[in-house]
């Protein structure tokens, strides 16, 4: 016998066997040559075939010059080459046999086939690891094969219950090349399996592997369901993309996702706010504490100007669409043009993908989550004077005659807690239930839930309730059917008393009569500057909206072939909503009219098809193709009428009792888009990838000459830890660099802007008459963003992640409404005309820190730096916007204001900056003025963060986890807007003031080095009017959640008769650090900051169980 002393482990062989990039079940099958020797693995007392284009031993290359070797030589040249111990026998293949062969770099599979063609010999690689050439049995008689087919689902809370299913697991055959990857739903299937008990593993990166045993009979189907735990490994997950998903391993794009553990560890009525600190580059803020109140998202920078800058909402791979936080399963942020081009003409301000949850076979499982708590307003540093602070304070500054009378200490016979009766303790509670089941042919997953939330304002807040099901049915093996049907009823309670001027409310007054009733505020003796008591219109004023909205779709697929699937997507969505507010006329802002009630109604109908062929087929061994090809229909039609009476008795707030018409007013649009949309995605050697995606759009909102628009995408990643010089390095387990370039467009503007327009709202000799109302543009269209992205991937030891980007986008062609001249007789015009720029860093790491018995303790962070720039606009003209500027080469956001140059010592005036400007526009001179008019307005820096993100670390030991959030912003500056009012120097003696910040300090005689200028009754020389001095940095950290958990123990948990039973406490908004002087630093868009409805902190404790 003759031997090549050479081993190699079977196992290094087993273990890169890789998964499949199919998004559907695929077993691997290797098909068998007549001719050739089969590949084969021993498998107890059988053998099973080898996969070879994942077997990286013999798909190495080897080569042989000399055409007169021997068969024992040329197979000692082969083993040597390709690192492989091979033996025979003489009595099957004499050694000495002289071949005439010639080895031109192929591979060692090649090599062998072509060696024993036409043989019947077979190669086997054996346990001890070498590989024998033996003589091919005869073929046994028909083996009767079995299937295994199940579910993969995430394992919730590690509690033991089932949640959403997850793609893209590998589940293997032990020692066999049989292999599945789960669907979307986390299906999967393998077939042709011999009967016998089988080790099975499931693999999935980001969650702990799992392996168990599993008994297979012959010519049945044995179900086997397996539960996933999560850990902080996420490189390889799949990413749900909305018309696809894909393994993050082949993404050539930027994206982001946040899973249904990492969303909600907060309590909100939103998954927009769920995002906040979750995800690189993506700036969320709402600055109010209302809980009817929507936040504002924005992906990389804002890029828009009168077009919404928002992000398109994509939902079940539809666009549009609303999800319950509850029911949700996966987030995903797409950002770069690689992964946003596909959606074309809406998505310049990037994709949030949200998937809900399915439903999965087997047992019938049902879930009730429970969580009820209360929450208290947070007022950050901001203090108001009491009664004897604000007399101090009104006595230092010379005040003598107040209200009518005489500024005396009777006064401080009151000091009335205006916060304190404005706002409340209120309460917040959640409830969400569901139930989940199905066979092999049908699932279904149900759910309902409600979410409820008082405000801190009295009289305000929020309900929901909502129910979903999704169902999938398997009607053939090739046609499946998807139905998701969704229901949302809300109801809101918005201030009707304007119950924020508690903030300005004078301590001296006094809220009640003596007989308890609420004083109107107009008495003579009332002391306070607007003469209203906010808790007396609280009796009476209301101002309610509900909303109703429907949401269906279907899905139906077919597999023509098992590399092509056609699939056509539909739904229909209807929106209803009204608003109700009434004004009692026993009030001031009812009396002016005798009373007034405002009605208002609208619908809204929107109906999508999205038809779609599927293409994904590997091409010979090394090669991989995907794509997407169809065409989308979306037609929209909005309606809404509304109606104000007048005089109308106090109490009977329906229209029919209103005795005169106030106002009439209605509307009716519609809207519709059509595209056409391709996409092709290749693989390489599981090395190399790349994406090139093309779609045209039309618009109806567009002019008749600029419809249509065409959006594209090119894409590549070099997965470099696959290279040897990579695999060298131990502690490198993947390495992926991605650039990506394309363009994507918005079209978010009212319809009809491109038409010519008239007004019929007018008379004219008391007959109805037009005037126009809107020039006509039909070469008006699309906003068009061009980003380029670079990125890489890298993941070290299993357990550390870092993904860095880089990336430029600038929006060009801006919808952007131009002032016209006053002889127009039209103030503006929409055109496409300007030019924004957006760029930055974007940083996201996460790892598993430490592990111990028991203990595991994950950390994820990251970080987004981005800088704006406008870089054209109409004919170069800045735009003003309140306390801003737009203007060419300067941040979006730019604050243009008299500049503060702080207090002249010497008499305790304001003083600001007066530059002296050449005919060139070039600063000369700078000097200080105390007259406000003579002082320059000039950029003074940005509400736009120099950076922002987030951190989340979990602790879990044993049945008890412990989590914490925190979200950080840094470098932004904030308008105070409210200190013109409370921090006036005495320009408003019967406003209450605000206590004076740490550190700050109120001239008071000559020499004070004060920040603040002499109090001076009536004021000091404009000192409150608009200046930076209002302007403060808004940089803050927010512990934004905190939440314990205990999971009962098994045995008690049988005893109860549940699955799982979690108790939780948590904790929103806990703290926050920030040198912002006012109630609070997240103050939205706008970078203003006026008398607010605060921010609350929630404390709930909740129960999360499983049957």
């Amino acid at each position: 016998m003759s031997t090549v002393r050479f081993a190699i482990a079977v196992t290094s062989l087993l273990c890169l066997f890789g998964p499949p990039g199919n998004a559907q079940p695929v077993q691997v099958a290797v098909a068998e040559t007549t001719r050739g020797p089969r590949f084969l693995l021993e498998s107890g007392r059988t053998t099973v075939p080898v996969d070879i284009s994942r077997t990286p031993a013999l798909r190495r290359r080897v080569s042989l010059a000399d055409p007169g070797m021997s068969f024992g030589q040329v197979i000692d040249a082969i083993s040597r080459q390709a690192g492989i111990t091979i033996v025979f026998s003489d009595d099957v293949v004499p050694a000495g046999t002289r071949l005439r062969v010639r080895l031109d770099s192929i591979t060692v599979a090649a090599a062998l086939t072509e060696l024993l063609i036409d043989t019947s010999l077979d190669v086997v690689f054996r346990r001890d690891g070498s590989a024998a050439i033996v003589p091919r049995p005869p073929a046994p008689p028909p083996l009767l094969l079995g299937t295994l087919a199940g579910t993969v689902t995430a394992r919730v809370d590690g509690a033991g219950i089932a949640g959403a299913g997850i793609a893209a697991a590998i589940i293997t055959i032990a020692r066999t090349s049989l292999r599945a990857q789960s669907n979307e739903q986390g299906r999967y299937t393998i077939g042709a399996i011999p009967p016998g008990t089988h080790q099975v593993q499931v693999r999935r990166l980001g969650y702990t592997p799992v392996d168990t045993q599993v008994t297979v009979r012959d010519d049945e189907t044995t179900t086997l369901n397996v539960q996933l735990e999560r850990s902080a490994v996420q490189l390889e997950q799949t990413v749900v993309l909305g018309y696809s998903s894909q393994s993050q391993r082949e993404l050539v794009s930027s994206v982001t996702q946040v899973n249904e553990a990492q969303l909600r560890d907060v309590t909100k009525n939103d998954v927009g706010a769920m995002l906040q600190g979750k995800a690189a580059g993506v700036f969320v803020t709402g600055g109010t504490g209302d809980p009817n109140a929507t936040p504002e998202v924005r992906i990389r920078g804002t890029g828009s100007i009168t077009a919404d800058a928002g992000p398109l909402t994509v939902i079940d791979g539809v666009i549009g669409g609303r999800a319950d936080p509850a029911d949700v399963a996966t987030v995903t942020v797409l950002k770069d043009a690689a992964a946003t081009a596909l959606y074309g003409s809406r998505a310049a301000n990037g994709v949030i993908v949200i998937t809900t949850k399915v439903g999965t076979p087997g047992k019938t499982r049902s879930r009730l989550n429970v969580a009820s708590g209360t929450t208290r307003i947070a007022n950050g540093n901001f203090e108001l004077l009491n009664a004897r602070e604000l007399y101090d304070f009104l006595k230092g500054i010379g005040v003598t005659a107040y209200g009518g009378g005489t500024l005396t200490e009777t006064l401080l016979q009151n000091d009335t807690d205006w916060l304190g009766l404005a706002f409340r303790p209120a309460d917040v509670r959640q409830i969400d239930g569901s139930v989940t089941g199905g066979d092999a042919r049908a699932t279904y997953y149900l759910s309902g839930n409600y979410f409820g939330e008082q405000g801190a304002i009295a009289e305000t807040g929020f309900r929901r309730y909502g129910g979903r099901l999704n169902a999938d049915f398997k009607v053939t093996e090739r046609l499946t059917v998807t139905a998701r049907l969704a229901a949302q009823v809300s109801n809101d309670r918005n201030d009707a008393a304007g119950s924020t001027s508690a903030y300005v409310m004078l301590p001296f007054d006094v809220p009640f009569n003596a007989d308890g009733t609420v004083r109107r505020g107009n008495e003579a003796n009332w002391l306070g500057r607007d003469k209203t008591n906010f808790l007396f219109p609280r009796q009476y004023n209301t101002n309610t909206a509900a909303s109703r909205t429907l949401t269906g779709d279907v899905k139906i697929s077919q597999q023509f072939t098992p590399w092509l699937t056609f699939s056509s997507t539909n739904r229909y969505e209807s929106a209803d909503a009204d608003g109700r507010v009434y004004n009692d006329q026993r009030t001031i802002s009812g009396s002016t009219l005798n009373g007034t009630l405002v009605n208002s109604f609208s619908n809204s109908r929107t109906l999508l098809t999205s038809n779609l062929l599927h293409l994904d087929r590997g091409l010979g061994e090394n090669h991989r193709l995907r794509g997407i090809a169809g065409a989308e229909y979306q037609g929209t039609d909005n309606k809404s009428f509304n109606a104000t009476g007048a005089s109308i008795f106090p109490g009977l707030g329906i229209l029919d009792v209103a005795a005169t018409a106030n106002n009439i007013g209605g509307t009716t649009s519609e809207r519709a888009f059509v595209s056409a949309l391709s996409q092709a995605d290749y693989g390489f050697r599981d090395t190399y990838f790349a994406s090139v995606s093309f779609r045209r759009d039309g618009s109806s909102v567009f002019g008749r000459d600029q419809r249509y628009g065409n959006f594209y995408s090119i894409g590549g990643a070099w997965l470099v830890s696959n290279a040897g010089f990579v695999q060298r390095f131990g502690p490198v387990d993947e390495l992926k660099l991605r650039a990506s370039y394309g363009t994507a467009g918005n079209a978010d503007i009212g319809s009809y802007q491109s038409r010519g327009l008239y007004s019929f709202t007018t008379t004219y000799s008391g007959l109805a008459a037009a005037v126009p109302s809107r020039r006509a543009n039909p070469n008006l269209t699309w906003e068009v963003a061009r980003v380029k992205n670079v990125g890489m991937d890298l993941r070290l030891f299993q357990r550390f992640n870092l993904t860095v980007d880089a990336y430029r986008r600038v929006n060009d062609d801006l919808l952007l409404n131009v002032t016209l001249p006053g002889t127009s007789g039209i103030t503006s015009d929409l055109r496409n005309i300007g030019s924004v720029e957006n760029k930055g860093i974007e940083l996201a790491f996460s790892s598993t820190l430490g592990r111990v018995t028991g203990l595991t303790w994950t950390s994820d962070f990251n970080i987004g730096f981005n800088r704006n720039r406008v870089l054209a606009l109409n004919e170069g003209q800045p735009i003003p916007s309140g306390n801003r500027r737009i203007e060419v080469g300067q941040p979006f956001d730019t604050w243009y204001l008299r500049k503060w140059m702080g207090v002249d010592p010497a008499n305790g005036d304001p003083l600001w900056e007066q530059l002296t400007l050449d005919a060139d526009g070039k600063v000369t001179a700078r000097t200080t003025t105390n007259v406000y008019n003579d002082a320059t307005l000039q950029r003074v820096g940005t509400s736009s963060p120099k950076y922002s993100g987030g951190w989340q670390n979990a602790l879990r030991f044993k049945d008890l986890s412990l989590s914490a959030s925190l979200n950080y912003v840094s470098g932004n500056l904030i308008y105070h807007s409210g200190r013109e009012t409370f921090d006036s120097d005495g320009t408003y003696i019967d406003y209450d003031y605000m206590r004076l910040p740490a550190g700050s300090s109120r001239w008071t005689k000559p020499g004070d080095q004060a920040t603040h200028p002499k109090a001076v009754i009536g004021g000091n020389r404009n000192a409150n009017r608009p200046s930076s001095r209002y302007l403060e940095d808004g940089s803050f950290a927010r512990l934004t959640n905190v939440t314990l958990a205990y999971t009962l123990p098994q045995a008690l948990r049988q005893r109860i008769g549940t699955s799982t039973a979690r108790i939780y406490a948590t904790g929103d908004n806990l703290f926050t650090r920030t040198d912002f002087s006012g109630i609070e630093p997240q103050v939205g868009l706008s970078g203003t900051a006026g008398p607010p409805f605060p921010l609350p902190r929630k404390f709930l404790l909740g129960l999360d169980l499983g049957f």
